[in-house]
């Protein structure tokens, strides 16, 4: 059996504050197009946000890799539309922690996503460019920009089954050399009821000269208004090199 260790007290004092600020803040205000997320899916959403508008995505992880464990706590990411179909995007550092580790920041990143078409046949396209930025602390830095590309693409395939889809590529300095990490994933989701929806996907990250990790999940996701959801979710790596089990919760809110 897996044990799960408790949230630190450095993590409980980080989020509490957080979370209560959330609930607080995210209240019905005007009514605006249904609250389109990129948490907690493998895939982001090819929608952006409203001109004008401000979203926030936050929450926690844990993941288990043999005996060892590591939570995350944060994931935040700052969504603003600069413009129709054009958004401002800001990736908050997460703490990180676990067994035999010591806590610390990870890399903030920035970026802009365009929705590139949204066809009559309920088809969505969206590109996603970013970066990470070497911020964090020593062991949970990548040292170098890790610039990102993603297409990500949505789509009804029956009145209540959509799929998502998306294929990444991201750059990461391996010694002297630039190599590319590859991402693609594919999620269903379909409501469970009038207001609890339900996904499960599949992801593939391929490295050169490494095998590829290989993921699935599932989860639910709960709209407590117009303008603020919850979700929770699990999965786990299907071979040695992606880890085992992990377990996440977290929320959006939009202004």
């Amino acid at each position: 059996m897996i044990h799960y260790p408790e949230p630190t007290g450095c993590t409980m004092r980080f989020l509490t504050p957080f979370l209560l600020t959330a609930f607080l803040v995210a209240q019905p205000l005007k009514a605006q197009d249904a609250l389109s997320t990129d948490r907690p899916d493998f895939t982001d959403s090819p929608i952006t946000v409203g001109q004008g508008t401000l979203q926030v995505e936050a929450g926690l992880s844990h993941q288990a890799t043999g005996n060892a464990s590591l939570l995350t706590t944060g994931e935040g990411l700052i969504r603003y539309g600069l413009r129709p179909g054009f958004e401002l995007r800001v990736g908050i550092p997460s703490l990180i922690s676990g067994d035999g580790v010591d806590g610390g920041l990870s890399d903030m990143s920035v970026g802009i996503k365009w929705t590139i078409a949204q066809l009559e046949n309920g088809t969505d396209m969206g590109l996603v460019a970013s970066t990470t930025l070497p911020t964090g602390n020593d062991d949970f830095t990548a040292d170098d920009p890790n610039p990102t590309v993603t297409l990500a693409l949505g789509k009804p395939l029956t009145q209540r089954v959509s799929l998502a889809s998306q294929l990444s590529s991201t750059l990461f300095m391996a010694g002297d050399d630039w190599k590319a990490l590859w991402n693609a994933a594919a999620v269903l989701s379909a409501p469970i009821n009038a207001q609890v929806g339900a996904f499960a996907g599949l992801k593939v990250e391929q490295i050169p000269d490494v095998d590829a990790r290989l993921f699935i999940q599932a989860g639910v996701t709960y709209p407590v208004s117009d303008d603020f959801q919850l979700d929770l979710h699990a999965g786990t790596g299907l071979n040695d090199v992606s880890g085992d089990e992990f377990i996440g919760l977290g929320l959006a809110f939009r202004r």
